[in-house]
């Protein structure tokens, strides 16, 4: 049986009102991770390898097409087959004390498989059901930004003065109408946004100074909060998750939380690529994941599509936070 667990992670950046805003989104979405159940693999027996082997030949002599023809299937028969198979086996040297052993063995390893991908998958999808629910929780914010950009900021701190998310809508609504035509007006979600501003008003952030890296930000936090806890000593066993912020991609592993951003290169044209390691569970990990991404960018001539100032995301040791 898996269990859940909160997480204390090193953050490239201490942002505060990405801090806000995870504390908030907590009390709705349940931000913590699986965590692997303990499973014992059992040990190969010495002999497995030569067992084996001479079950396969075991196997090549039942399935011999030269012997099909004649083959009769009635208890008999297939008792005199086995039997043959068997003193076959024996004249061979197949050594059945060790047989025993290695049916146990295999009965194990598999019981330990099927655990293992039952996690995996359970826990997969749990993480990739929060991740859609921290994106959809996300999404209001963005429409925020989204109006800001189109209506102004003056306009959009008007709008959250309003008692309640219905009220701001509308005022945002009438705000769009007089600022663009229908055909723009359509494409901006005031009721969304006017949630958002509600939002921010329990997240005790001002409209004005939200920025869409707080919620690239955001995204980092909770997806590598509820990314499933690995086995130790198998490797890697789940996808990466995903989680879109508008434009960009926070991409999730066990190793750290990513930025992604959308570029153009050379061979790909337009394509994100991975650039700032945002969240990870210790200094060393989120170091070792930025200069990994700092390789990769050093081998592919690009240019970022958007004038963030990557100096503000550094991996300088002053600006991280434990979150």
């Amino acid at each position: 049986m898996t269990t859940t667990k909160k997480n204390s992670n090193v953050t490239a950046i201490d942002n505060e009102r990405a801090r806000a805003l995870l504390a908030l989104m907590s009390t709705t979405i349940e931000l913590t991770r699986d965590t692997a159940p303990s499973i014992v693999v059992p040990d190969m027996p010495a002999s497995y390898p030569d067992v084996q082997r001479g079950i396969e030949r075991m196997t090549a002599q039942f399935i011999d097409p030269a012997r099909a023809e004649g083959r009769r299937t009635s208890a008999d028969d297939v008792e005199q087959e086995l039997l043959q198979v068997l003193t076959n086996a024996q004249d061979a040297g197949f050594d059945f004390a060790e047989l025993a052993k290695v049916l146990t063995y295999r009965k194990e390893r598999d019981r330990a498989r099927n655990m293992q991908d039952s996690y995996v998958r359970a826990s997969s999808a749990r993480a990739e059901r929060l991740g859609e629910q921290v994106r959809e929780w996300l999404q209001d914010l963005l429409d925020v930004i989204a109006i800001r950009d189109v209506v102004g900021v003056d306009a959009v701190k008007d709008a959250a003065e309003a008692s309640n998310k219905t009220l701001a809508a509308v005022a945002l609504d009438l705000m769009v109408r007089e600022t663009v035509n229908a055909a723009a007006a359509s494409e901006l979600n005031t009721v969304a946004a006017g949630r958002g501003l509600m939002t921010l008003a329990q997240a005790g952030i001002p409209p004005a100074e939200l920025e869409h890296r707080d919620l690239e930000q955001v995204a980092a936090l909770a997806g590598f909060a509820v990314y499933p806890e690995g086995f130790k000593g198998f490797g890697q066993r789940h996808a990466p998750l995903s989680i879109r912020v508008g434009r960009s991609l926070i991409q999730v592993d066990t190793q750290a939380a990513v930025l992604c951003t959308e570029a153009t290169t050379p061979q790909q044209g337009t394509t994100l690529l991975a650039r700032l390691a945002l969240v990870a569970g210790s200094e060393g990990a989120l170091m070792g994941a930025q200069t990994l991404i700092d390789e990769r960018l050093a081998g592919i001539p690009h240019r970022f599509h958007d004038a963030v100032d990557d100096g503000s995301s550094s991996l300088d040791v002053a600006r991280r936070s434990v979150i």
